[in-house]
């Protein structure tokens, strides 16, 4: 991969990101806020629709504008993001004074804000970006690059003469017919698991977060995790919420690793995608690779609170599950020993509950010391200080894994 490709994402990022320098707080009850005199606030919600059910779209860019006939439309104040429930509030001055030319010259005219808002889905304050995008290929690279005719922002309806001295709430606001919205909370999903860095990093030693770009491309989802680093990403299908997930999760990781780390092309991913979603999890086509596979899908696991991947419910597995395979070479054993040694109850064999599907010391001992196969992680968790003792390895047998 050249620089060639780094140079023109960046760039159209540039030209199509706002500034989202305003931050939310949390959003109270409209008749519990005080507004000031002469003032007016809007608070509204976006949602999206997944499988038939409404969902809030956290951390999309949000700006208030006032709706003006016969010149340019005015911001009204900063751009801001949605919060965790899609939710967004903006306070700015009531009167809009306006301009109008008769055949006896221009006066100015004052009346209440006529007033819409604008999202997109970057969030600034995750350096991350997300577009609709297409794969590319020339004689020196591949990768993938934004698509430029298509739209991946919204405009609400205009909300007519917004009353001084008191908060309209807009209501929900949905953006259903803009295909980003799924990524968008499932981006947020995986940011709220995720133990962050003082800066707010994924990777939790970061001091200055790498900006992150995410692709739509028809029904999958496409991650360059580290802009510097643009040959590196990572795909899933968008069809099935734990694949979505599960390549966010692999991306995480490869942020973390600072590249390929735990991780291989398994044959049947496409040439150029490292960290394909992968048909089976029940053989052992990962080799050494995984462990890396497998730490996404109890990191899916744990953000979905769920035990049933690909099909398969990973807490009901065991040494005498038929038509799986045995060992530290397979995804799903990874998988679900991790969750085993990680959730709130214990089961035949399995005798370790460190919490409720929480990182803690799985994800301190891979955060800190970069294990690369499920051995390096067993040998850097008992020099971490983490219990490796009887009911570790009896934990560890009940899913036929190994030291």
């Amino acid at each position: 991969m050249t620089t060639t490709f780094s140079r023109k994402v960046r760039a159209a990022a540039l030209a199509l990101a706002i500034g989202a320098t305003g931050t939310l707080t949390a959003v109270e009850s409209a008749g519990a806020q005080t507004v000031a005199p002469l003032q007016s606030c809007v608070t509204g919600r976006l949602v999206h629709t997944y499988n038939l059910v409404k969902e809030p779209v956290p951390g999309w860019s949000i700006t208030p504008f006032d709706a003006d006939t016969g010149q340019a439309n005015e911001k009204l104040t900063d751009s801001a993001v949605t919060d965790a429930n899609g939710r967004f509030r903006f306070c700015f001055t009531s009167i809009d004074v306006d301009r109008i030319s008769t055949a006896f010259g221009s006066y100015p005219v004052t009346s209440l804000q006529d007033v819409y808002v604008w999202a997109n889905p970057h969030n600034l304050s995750t350096r991350t970006f997300v577009f609709n995008g297409e794969y590319y290929s020339t004689a020196t690279e591949f990768g993938v690059r934004p698509v430029t005719n298509l739209t991946w922002d919204y405009q609400s309806p205009v909300r007519k003469e917004i009353p001084s001295g008191v908060t309209t709430d807009l209501g929900d606001l949905s953006i259903s017919a803009n295909p980003l919205g799924q990524i968008s909370a499932d981006l947020a999903a995986v940011e709220a698991w995720l133990p962050k860095s003082s800066a707010g990093c994924r990777d939790r030693r970061d001091t200055t977060c790498p900006t992150r770009f995410v692709y739509r491309i028809g029904n999958e989802i496409v991650i360059v995790p580290d802009t510097r680093r643009p040959s590196e990403f990572v795909s899933g299908s968008l069809t099935d919420r734990a694949s979505s997930i599960d390549a966010i999760s692999r991306s995480v990781l490869v942020d973390v690793y600072e590249g390929p780390g735990p991780f291989g092309r398994p044959a049947e991913c496409p040439a150029g995608q490292y960290h394909c979603w992968r048909s089976a999890i029940n053989d052992a086509g990962y080799g050494n690779y995984a462990f890396g596979f497998g730490t996404a899908q109890w990191m899916t696991a744990s953000i979905l609170k769920t035990n049933r991947i690909k099909g398969y419910d990973l807490e009901s597995v065991d040494a005498t599950t038929a038509g799986w395979a045995t060992g530290n070479s397979v995804e799903g054993r990874v998988a679900a020993g991790l969750i085993d040694i990680s959730d709130a109850r214990n089961e035949g064999g399995d005798k370790l509950a460190e919490g409720d599907r929480v990182p803690g010391k799985i994800w301190t001992t891979i955060t800190d010391r970069l294990p690369l196969t499920f051995s390096d992680f067993v040998a850097k968790r008992a020099a971490g200080g983490f219990d490796t003792g009887a009911n570790f390895d009896s934990t560890l047998a009940h899913n036929t894994l190994t030291r």
